[in-house]
């Protein structure tokens, strides 16, 4: 009985511990899954908040129950669509703020060329004007006694042989006198330019006149005439002598430009409310130094130039109601461009076809510097 006794204590012993080892087991392999289970979603969230706070958005966190852990995975993931939703509209209203503010200074420097430049027009409009007043008086008390000195001189050469020193002298003071004429003449014609006679007139037909009378010249001959007239162009009321005038002024100061050779580009075309003429040379061109005063009377870089060709077409041109304007920059040559209002909207041989009270449109853009 006390052996039996023994050997049941002893089964029961090893019963009991490995029952206790297997529970033991069990119990570790329990923890550690549930420890598992709740660790990973949390360090995932944590990871996930992190990468949030970091300033990205696109972060989401894997749901693998329906638990409290998931719920907040799924609030988690919720948010961060939120966020990135919040973000993307953010970067929307940045960009549009910033095409704004460009659209704004593009507008504010387009304002502030457009105001410069009228001032610019209303100064030289203002200087040319009584520039103008002063020149007729002078000009006309000038004229007289330089007539008379001219004439004098003139007979003095007459009396001097031919080869003496006296006849060299006096041929010095007709020069001199004779260019004093020419700058006088140029101040009568620049103190008349206020009034003109208006005639209906095709600009290409001015453009070809002048461009006859510069045909035979000799520096003409060295230079490449371009010519892009507009077929369509637009009938305008203007003085077709002044018109002429300037144009050639401008024809010519190109040519003077070139006397290597080059290129005389010439065109004419619609605009919107007028027509338009551009000029434009190989040439040196203008500094922007020297643009802000071409117009000035006097104003020449010529040897022999009086300065006053493009201040009298400046004056016939604003007399037209037209603008004249120039595109040029150092070694780039140089264009001129005319504007001129129209008031008839199309060519006389045309009209018939437009019903009476009605008026056609102008096409083409307006051309601007």
């Amino acid at each position: 009985i006390k052996n039996n006794r023994n050997t049941l204590i002893d089964r029961s012993k090893i019963a009991i511990f490995s029952a206790l080892f297997i529970i033991i087991g069990l119990s570790s392999v329990i923890f550690i899954v549930i420890i598992r289970g709740i660790t990973i979603p949390i360090n995932s969230l944590i990871r996930g908040i992190q990468t949030i706070a970091s300033g990205d958005f696109s972060r989401r966190v894997e749901i693998r129950t329906k638990d409290e852990i998931g719920f907040m995975a799924q609030a988690f993931n919720n948010m961060g669509e939120k966020l990135s939703s919040i973000n993307e509209e953010k970067d929307k209203l940045l960009n549009t703020l910033k095409d704004f503010n460009e659209e704004l200074e593009r507008k504010v420097k387009s304002a502030t060329d457009a105001l410069r430049l009228a001032h610019e027009n209303m100064v030289r409009t203002e200087t040319l004007a009584a520039i103008g007043t002063l020149a007729a008086g002078v000009s006309h008390e000038i004229s007289t006694p330089l007539n008379t000195i001219i004439g004098f001189t003139q007979l003095l050469i007459s009396g001097f042989a031919e080869g003496s020193q006296e006849r060299a002298d006096m041929t010095v003071i007709e020069q001199e006198a004779m260019r004093t004429k020419k700058i006088v003449l140029g101040l009568l014609n620049f103190a008349r330019a206020g009034g003109h006679e208006e005639k209906t007139i095709c600009l290409n037909d001015i453009v070809t006149e002048t461009l006859a009378l510069i045909e035979y010249q000799p520096a003409i001959k060295k230079i490449t005439v371009k010519k892009e007239l507009a077929e369509d162009l637009v009938f305008i009321n203007a003085d077709p002598l002044q018109l002429k005038q300037v144009f050639l002024n401008i024809i010519l100061n190109a040519i003077q430009a070139m006397p290597e050779g080059g290129e005389l580009g010439i065109t004419t075309g619609n605009t919107t409310g007028g027509v338009e003429i551009a000029v434009s040379d190989t040439g040196p061109g203008i500094s922007k130094e020297e643009q802000q005063k071409i117009f000035q009377p006097f104003y020449t870089t010529k040897r022999d130039g009086t300065g006053l060709g493009l201040s009298i077409s400046y004056g016939i041109v604003k007399e037209h109601g037209g603008e004249i304007l120039v595109d040029s920059s150092a070694g780039k040559g140089t264009i001129f461009r005319i504007l001129l209002p129209s008031n008839i909207i199309m060519p006389p041989g045309d009209q018939a076809d437009t019903p009476p009270g009605q008026k056609a449109d102008i096409a083409g853009p307006a051309i601007r510097a």
